[in-house]
């Protein structure tokens, strides 16, 4: 069972995936920053949705009132994928920082 709850969510998440970024990508190219962001947050809130319905997991984000007003730096330890996306929905302004090694991947 396990097993296929795992593979119905990678078939549909990657289905997602494309379908969204086929959809989506127009208006993420012409719209105004502020608004651009919305696609990938999005894209963010049907992955965790997905991964709840077909995955059968639970996730819980705790001391979203810590967060401060303006510019801060939040580093999680990046245990998984999951990390990258489950924050995404709940900051307002978000800006990545990545390694150089993570360019070497081809459409990252």
């Amino acid at each position: 069972m396990l097993y296929l709850r795992s593979l119905a969510f990678n078939l549909a998440f990657y289905v997602s995936l494309v379908v969204q970024m086929i959809f989506w990508t127009p208006f993420y190219f012409l719209s105004p920053r502020d608004r651009a962001w919305f696609v990938p947050k999005f894209w963010a809130r049907t992955s965790l949705w997905l991964h709840r319905v077909l995955a059968g997991t639970r996730s819980e984000i705790t001391g979203l009132e810590n967060l401060p007003e303006g510019s801060f730096i939040l580093a999680p330890k990046h245990q998984s994928f999951w990390d990258a996306i489950a924050f995404f929905p709940y900051l307002n302004d978000p800006l990545y920082i990545l390694k150089r090694e993570l360019t070497w991947i081809p459409f990252f």
